[in-house]
């Protein structure tokens, strides 16, 4: 497509809106309803996702090898190691643990 074509234009205008003023948007609202401890996870676990997607989306296009998901395993259980120590994995399925967690910290920030 020509530097200044539809098609060029059309991608520049994705990129501004979705990327950008929607993303930005929504981790404003995300950090507003939740820990910032959840949010540090999410940023954590966009790589890999946004890979899987690419994936499904495409699967003959897209390069995805033994590297790609050794490292999207890794990058998703350490999430997981670091949001069960932080109690985040109760927390999020509504748990005990995160309940009191929660508490604790409401009760001493009074």
């Amino acid at each position: 497509a020509p530097l200044g074509g539809p098609a060029a234009l059309l991608a520049v205008a994705y990129a501004v809106l979705l990327s950008s003023v929607v993303g930005y948007s929504l981790r404003a609202w995300a950090n507003r309803h939740t820990d910032a401890s959840v949010l540090v996870l999410y940023n954590a676990v966009q790589p890999p996702l946004t890979a899987l997607l690419s994936l499904a989306v495409d699967p003959v296009g897209s390069r995805w090898g033994l590297s790609e998901a050794a490292g999207t395993a890794l990058v998703m259980a350490a999430v997981l190691v670091c949001a069960r120590g932080d109690g985040l994995v109760g927390r999020l399925a509504g748990g005990s643990r995160g309940r009191e967690r929660d508490r604790r910290v409401r009760r001493d920030e009074a």
